[in-house]
């Protein structure tokens, strides 16, 4: 092993030799498999917890929508998506939506989805209050959808068939066009500002003049 010894970094390099568990002086030297010290050797969740944390990854706590007990928690979105057997896009959806909630918390099918430690008092106490995502349609209630994004009527033009279509929000327009109503509304923002062609169809926030 060699190292710098001198601790001025403007000064000369003066390199250091020494020999540290060099070939069978080294305990692990020649173990391999299951002879290797690190074999089946795994982190605990605590020190996992605190390294994702640390890095600013999301924790996701997951209750039981029955006795809203602490169930499971998942360090990573990849984990979590994962366990529901849903695409990784979709967590992030749910994500948004917990933010954006004034609950901080979001029913999805037998489950109570948190950013952090919850109160479970306060859940059952909420619970009816609570946003609501169906994994199996992808998408939230429709309940929901009403307190949502801002209700914009958007207009829409699809030059190759003629057809005209209404859209009584960007979510609808999100929803329909791309399958996702929590899409992000800036993709459809652009299309509109700078009027380009979106999933086949021109898109404004006022009725087309079907006389030109």
């Amino acid at each position: 092993m060699k190292y710098n010894v001198n601790r001025i970094a403007s000064s000369k390099y003066e390199p250091l030799y020494v020999s540290v568990n060099k070939g069978e002086a080294n305990p692990s030297y020649n173990l391999i498999g299951e002879e290797a010290f690190v074999w089946n050797r795994n982190h605990s969740e605590e020190l996992k917890a605190h390294w994702s944390k640390a890095r600013g990854k999301i924790s996701y706590y997951i209750y039981s929508r029955d006795s809203f007990e602490l169930d499971i928690i998942f360090l990573s979105s990849n984990k979590l998506a994962a366990f529901l057997k849903i695409n990784p896009a979709v967590i992030k959806q749910i994500t948004e939506l917990i933010e954006s909630s004034k609950h901080s918390a979001i029913r999805c099918n037998d489950f109570i989805i948190t950013l952090k430690p919850a109160d479970t008092k306060n859940l059952s106490n909420n619970l009816d209050a609570l946003l609501i995502f169906d994994i199996n349609k992808n998408k939230i209630s429709e309940l929901e959808k009403k307190r949502g994004r801002k209700s914009i009527t958007i207009y829409g033009f699809n030059p190759e068939t003629k057809e005209y279509k209404i859209w009584l929000s960007k979510g609808e327009c999100l929803e329909e066009l791309t399958g996702y109503y929590f899409t992000n509304v800036r993709t459809i923002n652009k299309r509109i500002d700078k009027d380009l062609i979106y999933k086949g169809y021109y898109l404004q926030t006022k009725p087309f003049n079907k006389n030109n």
